[in-house]
């Protein structure tokens, strides 16, 4: 057998019976194939890699201090899109929730939220409702997601003034 399959029950015999085995964690990015021989039959084995956490591999703008931001994110995920389930994106002087523009995205659930200015998650909307969702620091004017794509237009309130960065992630 190859090494990352072990024969647990039994070591050994003759005749009709069953045999046990178990594998490690597979820790690469790709299913992997083995052998296990029980008797004179060789019985394959590929086992698909363990869940790869996604990536966030483009937001736009980086950072910005205009009154109305054009946002886009995208998102990547080894396992597919259909395996991301919260898209998030924050605009504020720090990856801190609180005193933000934070909004997430449950593709599962087809609902946006955005973090009060506490950073306490607010109840979800629709996307019917996307146009509801504001803080002291932002009003959420129009967005989307689709297939690890997602835009957001966000209007800020003139208090709110000043360079803010964007931060982007993503949950399975």
């Amino acid at each position: 057998a190859d090494s990352w399959i072990t024969v647990t029950s039994p070591a050994s015999g003759a005749g009709n019976g069953s045999v046990s085995y178990a594998v490690t964690a597979n820790p690469g990015g790709t299913a992997r194939t083995g052998t296990l021989t029980i008797g004179r039959r060789a019985v394959v084995i590929t086992q698909q890699p363990a869940n790869q956490p996604p990536v966030v591999s483009f937001v736009s703008p980086q950072s910005g201090r205009s009154p109305v931001l054009d946002l886009m994110a995208l998102y990547d995920d080894p396992n597919g899109t259909d395996d991301l389930r919260t898209l998030r994106i924050n605009v504020n002087s720090s990856p801190a929730l609180a005193g933000g523009c934070a909004l997430a995205f449950d593709t599962t659930a087809d609902t946006v939220q955005i973090a009060g200015d506490d950073g306490a998650w607010q109840p979800p909307v629709s996307w019917l409702e996307i146009s509801t969702l504001a803080n002291s620091q932002c009003r959420v004017l129009d967005g989307w997601a689709f297939y690890g794509m997602l835009a957001v237009t966000v209007a800020f309130n003139p208090r709110a003034a000043g360079e803010k960065k964007i931060y982007a992630s993503a949950q399975d």
